[in-house]
């Protein structure tokens, strides 16, 4: 068979296009597996940043970097502590003022924190005239260090039965709302090994084998906690009976106080007072008239939520009151409370008033709060 060039012009080199689409796919496969590791990779980076941001530790003297503020940082410091939009913006008008380059390594030395917060606080008293809006810096600064502590607070709780040490002192509330003290003896991996609870004629207390169970106990920082649980067993020996509880993974903390309290030995006054409602610009308010007729105590804690006060004449459970003081500078200053609980028993067997405040000016609970905080000027 003869063959000559020519004989190929009448041909075309034809591609079944099912073989194109097969290639595009084929290449748009690779592009998308490409994209979504360049995506877990910068997802991977993004999270040990943050792991390190969290884990930020500040050198032993207490000192931070200096420099230009990372903002990245800053709205991951902004998030976890659950800055109020004031405080995120006075918070960030800090750093950057004061060039902190890490903002996650300045709360991780409260030395550092502290030495920032009472400068800037020493400034502000310092500055002329004093205005609102000093006192509201200043409560910013107090609220902003108060935040990370209930922050602090909170991430250490208990959430587990495994974590709760030997010779804890609990409480059990049984399902007809009876409560009878206990003690952990030993932790476990089988349970909580615990003292039988006695009735009120000191006999030992038998409750049923997996009956449910409430338990209720304070650590040693005051914070409460409260589970669920249920009577697995009863372990005896030659000298006595134990009772084992089972674990939980559900242990809550109760609410606590959200503002640090503080002991101060103070004289004060107070008097009754009466609430009335009055209508201003076609609103309704609570005016409060204190009584004319006053009454020596001595305040014994303070918080900017609430006071103690021990006195020979206490007012009842729920009354209102005016507590007149001076926290500093010899100048008087009164809050409106309300008193929430009588203890009975106190020093010298005097009645303990606990009043939670209602009404209170911003440059006192500046001054309360520098009392806690011993930032700026001193209260006595």
């Amino acid at each position: 068979m003869n063959f000559f060039p020519g004989q190929l012009l009448p041909y075309e080199t034809r591609i079944d296009p099912i073989y194109l689409l097969a290639l595009a796919l084929v290449v748009a496969l690779f592009v998308i597996l490409r994209m979504y590791s360049v995506y877990q990779e910068s997802k991977g980076a993004g999270a040990k940043k943050k792991r390190q941001w969290k884990n930020r530790e500040a050198p032993p003297d207490g000192t931070v970097e200096t420099g230009h503020t990372d903002r990245k940082e800053l709205k991951f410091v902004i998030a976890r502590y659950n800055f109020t939009h004031d405080q995120a913006e006075f918070f960030t008008s800090l750093c950057v003022s004061n060039e902190i380059s890490s903002p996650a390594q300045l709360i991780a030395s409260p030395r550092a924190l502290d030495d920032l917060f009472k400068r800037v606080v020493h400034k502000l008293e310092t500055a002329t005239p004093q205005n609102r809006d000093t006192e509201k810096k200043k409560t910013l600064i107090f609220t902003i260090r108060e935040a990370i502590e209930n922050y602090h607070r909170e991430e250490h709780n208990i959430t587990s039965t495994r974590s709760i040490q030997n010779s804890q002192q609990i409480t059990l509330i049984t399902s007809a709302e009876e409560h009878f003290p206990a003690v952990i003896i030993d932790n476990s991996s089988d349970g909580l090994l615990c003292s039988i609870p006695r009735d009120f004629f000191g006999n030992e207390l038998r409750i049923r084998v997996w009956s449910p169970i409430q338990v209720l106990f304070y650590t040693r920082s005051g914070q409460s906690y409260k589970l669920k649980t249920r009577l697995l067993r009863y372990v005896s020996s030659q000298t006595e009976t134990r009772m084992v509880l089972a674990h939980t993974n559900s242990v809550h903390a109760l609410p606590n106080r959200h503002h640090e309290r503080k002991t101060l030995k103070t004289a004060c006054t107070f008097s009754y007072v009466t609430v009335g409602n009055v209508s201003r610009n076609g609103a309704t308010i609570h005016e409060f008239f204190p009584d004319k007729k006053t009454t020596v105590g001595t305040i014994m804690d303070i918080s900017v939520g609430g006071c103690s006060i021990i006195t020979h004449q206490p007012l009842a459970s729920g009354d209102y009151i005016q507590v007149t003081t001076t926290f500093r500078d010899q100048m008087r200053e009164s809050i409106i409370g309300k008193v929430v609980r009588i203890n009975l028993t106190g020093e010298a067997s005097d009645p303990v008033m606990h009043v939670q405040f209602a009404k209170i000016a911003r440059t006192t609970m500046n001054h309360i709060f520098s009392y806690i905080y011993s930032y700026g000027e001193r209260t006595k």
